[in-house]
């Protein structure tokens, strides 16, 4: 998004006071009802360097772009013990289905489970080889 991963810190504060001003958008993307998005921040620690972000943040930076983000992700295994990726979808219009959004659209592998890294190049459409083997944030995925 910016080119560097120097302002992480700016764009996850960017991202939690979009959350915090818009708390009834990103309530349907909480696990508990009873959440409020105020205790949601408090919690999950988003505002603290070295938390991961989870759907909620990843939706809340969709709206605030007003793009979609694709993500790659493991969903799953084979019988044959081969991992399964797909691309998710998480869109501004999952947010308001009325919102309008780019053409323009952000491409991230979900790698390990547990990080995420921009994708320069995605090159097959629905190609579903392990992309494990990326490790640098640049992944490109074949």
């Amino acid at each position: 998004m910016t080119g560097s991963e120097n302002y992480h810190l700016q764009v996850r504060q960017i991202v939690v006071h979009h959350l915090c001003s818009n708390p009834l958008l990103f309530k349907q993307f909480l696990l508990s009802a009873n959440t409020t998005m105020s205790q949601y921040i408090s919690r999950s620690k988003m505002l603290q360097n070295g938390t991961w972000a989870t759907q909620v943040e990843i939706f809340a930076m969709a709206h605030l772009l007003g793009t979609d983000i694709q993500i790659y992700t493991e969903y799953n295994t084979a019988k044959d013990g081969t991992k399964l990726f797909k691309w998710m979808n998480h869109s501004g219009k999952f947010v308001e289905q009325s919102f309008n959004t780019s053409d323009m659209c952000m491409y991230i592998n979900h790698a390990n489970g547990n990080h995420y890294n921009v994708v320069l190049s995605v090159t097959a459409k629905n190609n579903t080889k392990n992309l494990s083997k990326f490790k640098d944030r640049s992944t490109s995925v074949p």
